[in-house]
C-alpha cells in the first residue's frame, strides 16, 4: 500500500508539472499568470521530494530510491498517456490519486523498517 500511495502522489505531481507548462495547460488562469505557473512547479517538486522522503524512510536508501524512480516513471507515463488520449479523465483521476495518497498516509505505518 505504501508504494501505491507514493505512486499516487507522484501522479498528482506529474499532473501539476504537466499543467504548469504554458503551452500544455488547459487552464486559462495558469496560462496568463507566471506566478501560478511557478507555484505549480513548486508544488510539483514538493510532491516529488515528499514522495522520495516517505519511501526512503520506509524502505531505506538501497531499496527506496529505485522504487521511487520506478514509481515516478509509472506515474509520468500514465499522466502523459491520459492527457494525450483522454483529456477529460486526467483531472478527476488526479483528484482520486490525491485521495488514494491521503488514504495511504492514514493506513500505512510509516515507521522505518531498518
Amino acid at each position: 500500500m505504501d508504494l501505491l500511495a507514493i505512486t499516487a502522489l507522484l501522479y498528482v505531481s506529474s499532473y501539476v508539472f504537466f499543467h504548469a507548462a504554458k503551452k500544455r495547460t488547459g487552464f486559462k488562469r495558469v496560462k496568463d499568470s507566471l506566478a501560478l505557473r511557478r507555484t505549480a512547479y513548486g508544488l510539483g517538486w514538493i510532491g516529488v521530494v515528499l514522495a522520495a522522503g516517505l519511501i526512503v524512510s520506509r524502505k531505506g536508501w538501497e531499496v527506496g530510491i529505485p522504487l521511487w524512480i520506478g514509481a515516478w516513471v509509472v506515474a509520468a507515463v500514465i499522466s502523459v498517456f491520459l492527457e494525450a488520449t483522454f483529456k477529460k479523465v486526467h483531472a478527476p483521476l488526479a483528484a482520486i490519486s490525491a485521495l488514494v495518497f491521503a488514504f495511504g498516509l492514514i493506513s500505512v505505518s510509516w515507521e522505518s523498517t531498518i
